[in-house]
């Protein structure tokens, strides 16, 4: 063979060589490109997923419990709401945990509790636990300390009506995080 018609033929199978690389790496590329964004997507998936279990966890029992779960730093609705439901349980009758951002104040339990001058969505997470015991002592912590205390009477069906006040459903706010009910 000529070696002009060598070296075409050599220029050839390189180009059908280096084509054949370039084809593999946009296809590796792609390939790489959408295990990503499915992990990415799984990874959306178990988030949500986790913060839709909260959603339907309420206490295991009326007899004692606790809940608790981390604060965000801020509030993800602009205008903030003046009234924010934490957590409302369907299984203990007006058990509720409530946030007043304009008076920074929170309201919770049965009978209520009431802390005043308490930041919630001031830039920095916040970890708050309520507890309870029947017939004993309920208490509210912020950030680990104590800042409303008081007995826990359970709300009991009324003779007259046979209702309650309370929800059907409970509710956790999109707020908290890592909630946990014992």
């Amino acid at each position: 063979m000529p070696p002009r018609a060598r070296q075409r033929r050599t220029k050839k199978h390189l180009l059908h060589l280096l084509g054949a690389i370039f084809a593999l790496a946009l296809l590796l590329g792609v390939v790489g490109y959408f295990v990503n964004r499915n992990t990415t997507l799984q990874n959306d998936l178990a988030q949500v997923q986790q913060q839709q279990e909260y959603r339907f966890q309420d206490f295991p029992t009326t007899e004692e419990g606790s809940f608790s779960g981390t604060v965000k730093a801020t509030v993800d609705k602009q205008p903030q709401d003046s009234i924010i439901i934490l957590f409302a349980s369907a299984k203990i009758p007006g058990m509720t945990l409530l946030y007043y951002p304009e008076q920074q104040r929170l309201v919770g339990g049965t009978p209520q509790l009431i802390a005043e001058d308490i930041a919630l969505f001031d830039g920095q997470e916040h970890q708050l636990t309520y507890s309870f015991k029947k017939n004993d002592q309920q208490q509210i912590y912020y950030d680990h300390q104590v800042i409303a205390e008081g007995p826990f009477y359970l709300y009991e069906r009324s003779i007259l009506t046979g209702l309650v006040t309370g929800t059907t459903e409970n509710v956790v706010s999109d707020q908290l995080s890592n909630v946990q009910f014992q």
